[in-house]
């Protein structure tokens, strides 16, 4: 009789609430589910040139966290899905996939922010339209389009420990245009044994004939870093700027090409995104030998 009584209640429970559907909005009006809009942020071109790296820029945005392993490889974290969120982020570049399907993390130093438009921010599931990659959401960074012939350079100091410069130039028209950025940023920490020096180049070129435009990116970065070794709790009191290891030192280069076939024939536009990336993780450590 028990087991009756507690299916009734089931079904009758299930029927009350099956049609009850409940949507919040920033604007709290009422809203179906399927025309709710995503929260977009984008961070024009003035915000972006503050900063010294795209992580700067990334940093000053709720909700998105960063974590650097070392100098050469970074992880961002978006919707609160902690260290593993970077997998659950999906990085773009103009529309094009950077980050790889297996989840792994994306050399944000090989995007120089000289050659930086806008960055879009997308925060939400967007599976059904990018795959798993998205559950988080989506950053697509978009870059400066050649438009005649344009050319710049930047020097700067955020402060005193970090310094940056770069040189951006550009040219291009309706059927065709190339950009080129450069960057160099030094760091000096106040902790012994923890400077880094990022070298980084990209280029972007587009090829639009006849409604078939192509685009092609090729990205570069060559990291060389000191590791100035762990800490004990006492040496950490005793000097937190200290380093234990005088001569341990790491080095990493990126590189990758990435590109996409846009084709249009009147009501029909079909884009193939094609990217290809490498990171290469080289160090030195004499202090992992003794006699």
């Amino acid at each position: 009789m028990k087991r009756i009584i507690i299916i009734l209640l089931a079904v009758v429970s299930a029927a009350a609430f099956a049609d009850v559907e409940i949507i919040v909005t920033a604007s709290r009006i009422e809203e179906d589910s399927k025309t709710t809009p995503a929260y977009v942020r984008v961070i024009p071109e003035e915000e972006i040139q503050e900063e010294s790296t795209i992580l700067d820029v990334l940093k000053t945005i709720p909700d998105i966290s960063v974590r650097e392993f070392s100098p050469a490889k970074q992880a961002i974290s978006m919707g609160g899905f902690g260290d593993g969120g970077y997998g659950r982020t999906l990085i773009l570049i103009n529309g094009r996939p950077v980050n790889r399907p297996d989840m792994a993390s994306f050399d944000w130093n090989t995007i120089t922010l000289a050659s930086v438009s806008r960055i879009e921010i997308v925060k939400g599931s967007m599976s059904s339209q990018y795959g798993d990659q998205a559950v988080a959401g989506v950053i697509n960074i978009i870059t400066k389009q050649p438009e005649g012939l344009t050319a710049s350079v930047t020097a700067s100091a955020a402060n005193t420990l970090t310094n940056n410069q770069s040189v951006f130039a550009s040219y291009g028209n309706e059927t065709a245009g190339v950009a080129v950025g450069l960057n160099r940023t030094d760091n000096n920490p106040t902790r012994d044994r923890s400077d880094s020096t990022i070298l980084s180049a990209n280029v972007d070129s587009f090829f639009n004939f006849t409604g078939i435009e192509t685009k092609l990116g090729v990205n570069y970065s060559d990291s060389k870093y000191q590791l100035p070794g762990s800490l004990t709790e006492a040496q950490f009191d005793s000097d937190p700027d200290i380093a234990v290891n005088q001569e341990d030192e790491g080095a990493s280069i990126s590189y990758g090409v990435n590109s996409s076939f846009d084709i249009a024939a009147g009501a029909v536009d079909i884009t193939v995104p094609v990217s290809y990336s490498v990171l290469y993780f080289s160090s030195a450590m004499p202090s992992w030998f003794w006699d």
